[in-house]
């Protein structure tokens, strides 16, 4: 009779290990970036206290390369000594920064000077 309650018992806290398995896979960031890929870095004020003192700066900063994986929860990156930051990051803070197909156009704006962006705003409305 011991027996049959322990086995009961035993099959009842597997199941709820499962149950719970299942829920906390549901909500885990699954983020798989390879060395060389450009990353987004979310600027948490705890770590970058001189980039976010206000609630209106930036949150994130990007375009960063991946020098280096140590595993699959942290990175290496190869940022600016401007951040005063370790070059290590967990995966919750970074994001891959995606190849849209407004990325190249918005890159090639940001390198023109300001006077044939106006140049082309023009172009583009005759």
């Amino acid at each position: 009779m011991d027996f049959l309650k322990l086995n009961l018992l035993k099959s009842y806290i597997n199941s709820i290990i499962l149950s719970l398995r299942i829920k906390v896979e549901q909500y885990a960031h699954k983020l798989i970036i390879d060395e060389g890929d450009l990353v987004w870095v979310h600027l948490r004020k705890k770590r970058f206290p001189t980039l976010r003192k206000s609630n209106l700066l930036s949150r994130g900063d990007g375009s960063f390369k991946v020098l280096t994986k140590i595993n699959n929860n942290a990175y290496i990156l190869d940022i600016p000594q401007e951040y005063e930051s370790s070059h290590t990051f967990n995966v919750i803070d970074l994001s891959s920064f995606g190849q849209g197909k407004f990325d190249a156009i918005l890159r090639a704006l940001e390198k023109e000077p300001q006077g044939t962006m106006n140049s082309m705003e023009t172009k583009d409305l005759n």
